[in-house]
């Protein structure tokens, strides 16, 4: 078990695949594989001022807590933003109650966005708690 760093597409194009949809050129994703094998990650696009979205996929029985801590630590201590969009498949039931119990707002539903249904925005800010706790609890 293990982060991926350094091969963003890799995990972009996987993500992707994952949603029933093509990943777009990225600089930037972050995945978890076991035993060699990707089983979540996050691509993020869509860098404005302040926002970046987070595409999220995940394969694994729980989301990995380490792809978690690195994305939040990435979005708000390394891109030094505010606020993090996730998009979800509204099918993936396992990362949308994660986000719920950290504390991230249901900020919209787009409908029949991916094969299994909806696109859910949830919205985590960078001042919210958990972040917070978070980023004063990780090892430097």
């Amino acid at each position: 078990m293990a982060l991926v760093l350094d091969q963003p597409q890799e995990v972009a194009d996987w993500v992707a695949a994952q949603l029933g949809d093509v990943a777009p050129t990225v600089d930037a994703a972050i995945g978890y594989e076991v035993d060699g094998e990707l089983r979540a990650g996050v691509y993020f696009d869509g860098l404005s001022g302040s926002n970046v979205f987070c595409h999220v996929a995940n394969t694994s029985e729980m989301f990995p807590a380490d792809l978690l801590r690195a994305t939040v630590v990435y979005v708000v201590q390394q891109m030094k933003l505010r606020r993090a969009t996730f998009a979800v498949d509204s099918a993936n039931r396992k990362v949308c109650a994660l986000l719920k119990g950290m504390g991230a707002e249901h900020e919209a539903t787009l409908t029949d966005v991916y094969d299994g249904g909806d696109m859910l925005l949830y919205t985590l800010r960078g001042s919210d708690p958990f972040p917070q706790r978070l980023l004063k609890s990780w090892r430097h």
